[in-house]
């Protein structure tokens, strides 16, 4: 939506389309999750939303997209001109690919490792859809960058916002290294899973990013996946699953057979209500 009003090329457009459609399919999902799970739904939310770890967890990517909003408006009253708009494209993608590829999968490793032990299963089902979504939309986010990277048109853009991004994507590491602390505090836990190996698994899918826009990477560098059970997650030719055990969630080529070989049907065989 923050970017959509400038977008020029059609085929930009459409994928942008998709992409908030998609969207759109993920909150109905969370909202059905919520509403199945919790016997009071709207107090589960309440609680959320007062407290201060989970909103601070947001905070800049939030504060990116608010930016971006504002730089917009004073693009329209002619306040900001098209190059003065390019550094808050750029950043604004970027957290948005930060928060898919590196934000977004942290969640989903907790997720998941509650999946593994077979606690909440069907909803483990539904949420595999959504991380494969995801990780589609960050190869999608990485496309855009590269593009913008390569535009000689944002070449000055990114210069002046160079430090910026850098700020950003720091910024949203360290929020994910402090929200796996306080997810495992207060005695709560996960077996096969703890803030440790969450923090390694934050790094080990941050890093790409880091590497992709040419950012300096200063934090610990983890070279081996800390969570391989996300590897089945996140690539649907992992998983091979009967039928009879559990519901496929893979989509089907030819799997129609036609039976109708051999038979002609006329007019006069034909009964017209």
């Amino acid at each position: 939506e923050s970017l959509g009003s400038i977008i020029t090329n059609s085929e930009m457009g459409n994928l942008a389309h998709i992409w908030s459609f998609f969207e759109v399919i993920h909150a109905r999902t969370y909202s059905h999750i919520i509403k199945q799970t919790f016997v009071e739904p709207n107090e589960t939310l309440e609680q959320l939303y007062a407290e201060a770890a989970v909103l601070q967890r947001s905070n800049v990517i939030i504060q990116t997209f608010d930016d971006m909003r504002i730089a917009l408006a004073k693009h329209i009253l002619g306040q900001l001109n098209d190059e003065d708009i390019k550094p808050y494209i750029i950043k604004t993608v970027v957290a948005l690919a930060a928060l898919e590829s590196i934000a977004f999968m942290s969640s989903f490793a907790v997720a998941f490792a509650l999946v593994k032990r077979d606690v909440f299963a069907g909803i483990g089902q539904l949420v595999r859809l959504i991380a494969r979504d995801e990780v589609l939309h960050t190869r999608m986010s990485f496309e855009v960058l590269k593009i913008l990277k390569a535009d000689p048109a944002f070449t000055k853009a990114w210069e002046r916002c160079k430090f910026g991004v850098e700020d950003i994507l720091d910024a949203i590491v360290r929020q994910e290294l402090g929200w796996a602390n306080y997810l495992f505090s207060e005695g709560r836990e996960v077996i096969g899973l703890n803030a440790k190996l969450l923090q390694d698994y934050t790094l080990f899918m941050a890093r790409p990013l880091y590497s992709a826009l040419g950012v300096p990477f200063g934090f610990e560098t983890v070279k081996a996946n800390p969570l391989p059970y996300m590897d089945a997650v996140v690539d649907s030719t992992e998983i091979q699953a009967a039928a009879q055990e559990i519901q496929l969630t893979n989509y089907k080529v030819g799997a129609v057979v036609d039976d109708t070989a051999g038979i002609v049907l006329t007019f006069d065989e034909l009964e017209l209500n």
